[in-house]
């Protein structure tokens, strides 16, 4: 349960922080200051009893979020000066993503979030930074908040996952990540007039090197003979004293102190879509780490082997008969691509799938896990409850494969009808 919670609540708040931008956002256009450490305090305990709720109490989760969650959501906002829409658009998202999430474990997009917030954040920064410090505050807050999340929340879940023996690497390794992190926010912060004066410094030095190279263009067109022949070309013209405006605009256009923050931003912004696009920051597993020998994988319902949302499992086949077919059952799964995720228990695999089961094959699956010995008779009737299993899985494959034929056929027909 509290593995479930926990990536509910993780994935969910990643999409929140993405929506307290936008909503930094709307208050800035409207002159307002957006209370945003307790927007993010009341979604975030919103979100987390509503999970909770789902997790213990399912039935009545959803009448008990209308009737008592959402009353208080909106006192808790009043209070905080935060206006009836937004809290209208909080109350929405939370009841929606949260539902969503807890239905569906399947789908991860951190890093596509992280990246859409990241720059969305930084091509804003600009406006934010004429229109008053406190949204820059804001908006460099949330950008921080973002990134500091995603990689706390990986690393919990992946923690909470892995075996002991491989906790300290993953801890050396996380550490490392962290600490350049910080390293670099830290430098951004204390170092930012130094980093300023080498950013104006390196235009400077763009600006000299282009006037070399123009060089000979300028002095061929001051040139004596030139000036010659403009004098002949426009000696019967009074100088207009208008065409001198739109030079003096388009000086003040090309104030380097209004487009230097713009052109740091361009490449602060290039720069992170490179280490998106060139490194594997930002992915929940490695290749090295995806597929390893000596083990099978397991993936979910909507998506191939290969989709970074694994389970690793041993292919020593276990000596126990019942653990045994187990695990046949799950390799038999996997090459059907309805694979146990690996945050789930075999009930809760069941359950996932819809796989109708008698409750006494996960007791006695439980009994034998942690080392109870059952009499040899019981292992007729569990091979018989799998054969029953496993015929709900082939069912299963073929109503997807059916779906994904309909599917194709009506994107076909609407291509025609267009």
């Amino acid at each position: 349960m509290k593995n479930r919670v926990l990536n509910v609540f993780f994935r969910f708040y990643i999409e929140w922080t993405f929506a307290s931008l936008i909503l930094v956002i709307f208050h800035l256009l409207s002159s307002q200051v957006m209370p945003l450490l307790a927007a993010m305090g009341i979604a975030a305990a919103a979100s987390m009893l509503f999970t909770v709720l789902l997790e213990l109490k399912p039935h009545l989760a959803k009448p008990l979020y209308f009737l008592v969650i959402m009353p208080l959501l909106f006192v808790a906002g009043n209070l905080s000066n935060l206006e009836i829409f937004y809290l209208g658009i909080m109350a929405i998202l939370i009841f929606s993503r949260v539902l969503k999430f807890h239905q569906d474990s399947t789908s991860h997009s951190e890093s596509v979030w992280l990246v859409v917030t990241f720059l969305i954040g930084v091509f804003v920064s600009p406006l934010a930074y004429f229109y008053g410090e406190s949204y820059l505050i804001q908006i460099v807050f949330l950008l921080i908040f973002q990134l500091l999340f995603v990689l706390s929340g990986q690393f919990l879940l992946k923690w909470m996952d892995i075996k002991l023996g491989s906790k300290k690497r993953f801890v050396v390794t996380y550490s490392k990540l962290l600490g350049f992190i910080l390293l670099l926010v830290a430098v951004l912060t204390f170092g930012r007039d130094l980093l300023k004066q080498i950013f104006f410094i390196v235009l400077q030095v763009i600006g000299w090197m282009l006037s070399l190279l123009l060089y000979p263009f300028f002095a061929w067109i001051a040139s004596p003979a030139m000036q010659a022949r403009a004098n002949k070309v426009f000696s019967g013209q009074l100088p207009n004293m208008e065409n001198d405006i739109p030079f003096e605009q388009s000086r003040q256009v090309f104030d380097p102190d209004f487009w230097g923050p713009i052109l740091f931003v361009i490449i602060i912004g290039l720069a992170f879509y490179l280490i998106y696009k060139k490194t594997n920051l930002f992915s929940r597993q490695t290749k090295e780490e995806a597929v390893q020998a000596g083990f099978f994988t397991t993936t979910s319902i909507d998506g191939p082997a290969n989709s970074g949302h694994l389970t690793r499992r041993r292919t020593v086949v276990p000596s126990n008969l019942i653990r045994k077919e187990i695990f046949q059952l799950e390799k038999y799964a996997y090459k059907k691509e309805l694979g146990r995720l690996n945050h789930e228990d075999v009930k809760e695999w069941f359950e996932r799938l819809g796989i109708h089961y008698e409750p006494r094959t996960i007791q006695t699956y439980e009994r034998v896990r942690y080392g109870e010995h059952l009499d040899e008779n019981i292992d007729s009737w569990f091979k018989d409850e799998i054969k029953t299993i496993k015929k709900q899985f082939n069912a299963l494959e073929k109503l997807r494969k059916e779906e994904s034929k309909t599917g194709l056929k009506d994107n076909i027909k609407n291509i025609f009808r267009r």
